[in-house]
């Protein structure tokens, strides 16, 4: 007994980035708790994000990508990581959850306090099944996998299929090493999160950079053979060396939904605003469970890296006795297209439509720098507000690298609820080689606040 906490035994099911953050947050604050880990690869905190980048070659060494040893998490932290351990039941009434190791063999573990933090894993369509040559990219082993083909010469034509954020940074990967890559989306248009003008910016810079497009094309069979890969479509066959999955991923909720917790969004498990599942002493976090969008509470699955670790230490404080709300999520994400910036988050307009909040959408061309300073370009703003009250509901940013993460202004803006009036008495700095002197957040509420 410390300061009045009966002592506990958490277990975490899943050893990546919700679930190593909960763990570190239970052991800061009850280090004399005991934290098992039950995770069934062979790593632990790694940057998955950082993947596409080290298959393209920007990253040279594979350790690199490990933010954190098992040893460390071990020795230093005072977490029991069991890797190569795969959890095949829970029994919530008996508070038990039974695994298996690489050897075969079975044993359960009781708990008090329960996180599934089990992750999501790429959508594979129906019937069609993953080989050497039609791969995905979901953990470090697939990923030096693909580096190895990339890197030795094996490849000279590949297929990414998914016009998402794995799929655009993939195509520039693939593209970057010299091969001849293809896009395959089903749309005319890439992935919802992105509206229709943005996402014609980012296929006018992904042909520039020699990736050709083939979209508004569904999928019809992917055919693995010796040498290579048959894509069949509505329209087309093409051959290629690689076919990329990148679809989308589906949350591993089969534990969850075998022990009888409510699923909700995609399958995803439902938690409340304190990643609480419907079975007491049972939390979940990250990309296995179920969100709420900030700006108007729905229910929504949103595999980020952020708030996989955001929800992991949100629950790691509540396991530990400490009262800690999610508040849900923006969906802010940000990432590259050779040297396009690309950034969104909040709402797109069909999401505010459909939620009655009467949307109005702007899109404007500015500057990214002071007209005159070297290195000025152009970026488009898109900003999505409200006719009832002016309140900023959703924002995306297409121009240099450095100019998108502009986003992370409107994330706040959007989280703290302004208006369009509001954001225009932000006092935002200014210098030429940074922004022009009313900065594009600025301008783009001041033209949009026209609008209402």
């Amino acid at each position: 007994m410390v300061d009045g906490i009966k002592k506990k035994q958490i277990v975490i099911i899943g050893g990546d980035a919700a679930g190593m953050s909960a763990a570190s947050q239970v052991k800061r604050q009850r280090p004399d708790w005991s934290v098992i880990v039950l995770e069934q690869g062979d790593y632990v905190s790694y940057a998955a994000c950082g993947m596409p980048y080290y298959v393209e070659g920007l990253i040279e060494e594979f350790e690199q990508l490990v933010e954190i040893t098992p040893q460390v998490f071990r020795e230093k932290r005072g977490i029991d990581l069991r890797l190569d351990y795969r959890a095949i039941a829970i029994d919530p009434a008996a508070q038990t959850v039974a695994f298996r190791r690489t050897d075969g063999t079975e044993d359960t573990l009781n708990y008090n306090e329960l996180l599934i933090a089990t992750g999501a894993r790429p959508l594979v369509p129906k019937g069609m099944k993953t080989g050497k040559r039609v791969a995905t990219i979901n953990n470090l082993n697939e990923a030096r996998h693909l580096q190895q083909l990339a890197a030795g010469g094996d490849l000279r034509r590949v297929a990414v299929i998914g016009g998402g954020f794995i799929g655009l940074e993939m195509a520039e990967a693939f593209a970057a090493r010299g091969l001849e890559t293809c896009l395959v989306h089903r749309r005319e248009h890439l992935s919802r999160q992105f509206e229709e003008e943005i996402s014609t910016l980012i296929k006018e810079k992904l042909q520039a950079g020699g990736v050709e497009l083939h979209f508004d094309a569904s999928i019809d069979s992917i055919e693995e053979r010796r040498n290579g890969v048959r894509i069949k479509t509505a329209d087309e066959e093409l051959d290629v060396d690689l076919a990329l999955l990148a679809l989308g991923v589906t949350p591993n909720s089969e534990l969850a939904r075998d022990a009888g917790l409510e699923l909700g969004v995609g399958g995803s498990i439902v938690v409340d605003d304190h990643l609480r599942t419907s079975a007491e002493h049972i939390y979940a976090a990250g990309d296995c469970a179920q969100g709420r969008r900030m700006v108007d509470g729905a229910p929504i699955f949103s595999p980020l890296a952020l708030k996989a670790n955001r929800e992991g230490m949100l629950a790691g404080l509540n396991m530990a006795g400490i009262d800690a709300v999610d508040r849900g999520s923006l969906g802010t994400g940000i990432t590259k297209v050779f040297d396009l910036g690309i950034a969104r988050t909040g709402l797109s307009f069909a999401e505010a439509e459909k939620a009655g909040l009467q949307p109005v959408k702007n899109l404007i061309t500015t500057r990214s720098r002071a007209r005159y300073y070297p290195g000025s370009a152009p970026l488009r703003v898109l900003v999505i507000a409200s006719r009832r009250d002016g309140r900023v509901l959703g924002a995306q940013l297409a121009g240099p690298v450095d100019a998108v993460k502009r986003i992370d202004t409107f994330a706040v803006i959007i989280q703290q609820g302004l208006n369009l009036d509001q954001v225009l008495t932000l006092d935002l700095a200014y210098a030429p080689p940074f922004s022009p002197v009313w900065d594009p957040v600025l301008l783009a509420a001041r033209t949009t606040r026209k609008m209402i």
